[in-house]
């Protein structure tokens, strides 16, 4: 059992989403304590990511570990240690880990009195590098993505563009060479395992200026 003394450690409070909202889940408090990385990158991962979702849902320490200190955070509401903010529901004994929110302040007071320690015992393939990031965040020009493997399609394609402009007349070998870029990242189509095809690919290309 790991020990019930971990503390967010600097790099986490001073990551720019985090320091963006003043409430947040207890799921979302938990996530943060245990993986150190934004929860809602992490979802946008998963969904496009099999290998990274199979690594994060079969470690030992991460998903398992996340709602035991799910259950710590619920009893620290109890306790009137943490404040929740909304989605309460505390004379029923029911505290849900994904709609009860919790005062960020009041957490991060809990966690120093409890002197709660880094903890980095995630495998590497769970930490998620500013690198890996770029590719899941949408660019506030594009139009809205249909699909989650949109987001990754276009920022390759911009990506290579950028290297080898005259791509953008050469749809089809753009979008071959995009297939090859999500094949490295472990994009792939529904089920996880195989590539997607380029004629597919180019459908995220639609009114999207390179």
């Amino acid at each position: 059992m790991p020990k019930d003394t971990f503390k967010l450690n600097q790099k986490v409070l001073n990551d720019t989403c985090f320091n963006t909202f003043d409430d947040l889940t207890i799921h979302d408090a938990a996530f943060w304590m245990v993986v150190g990385t934004d929860p809602l990158l992490h979802e946008q991962r998963c969904e496009v990511d099999s290998e990274y979702l199979q690594n994060y849902c079969n470690h030992p320490n991460a998903q398992d570990y996340v709602l035991e200190i799910c259950g710590r955070i619920q009893s620290a509401i109890y306790g009137e240690s943490i404040k929740p903010t909304r989605g309460a529901e505390i004379n029923s004994n029911h505290l849900d880990i994904h709609t009860t929110h919790i005062s960020k302040a009041s957490w991060l007071k809990w966690c120093e009195n409890k002197g709660y320690i880094e903890r980095n015992e995630l495998a590497p393939k769970s930490k998620i590098s500013q690198e890996e990031k770029d590719y899941l965040i949408d660019n506030p020009n594009d139009p809205e993505p249909i699909l989650a493997w949109y987001t990754p399609a276009r920022y390759f394609a911009r990506q290579l563009v950028k290297e080898d402009p005259t791509l953008l007349t050469k749809t089809s070998i753009l979008a071959n060479k995009v297939v090859q870029s999500l094949n490295r990242v472990g994009v792939f189509k529904r089920g996880g395992k195989k590539p997607f095809c380029a004629e597919t690919i180019k459908k995220a290309f639609s009114n999207v200026k390179f």
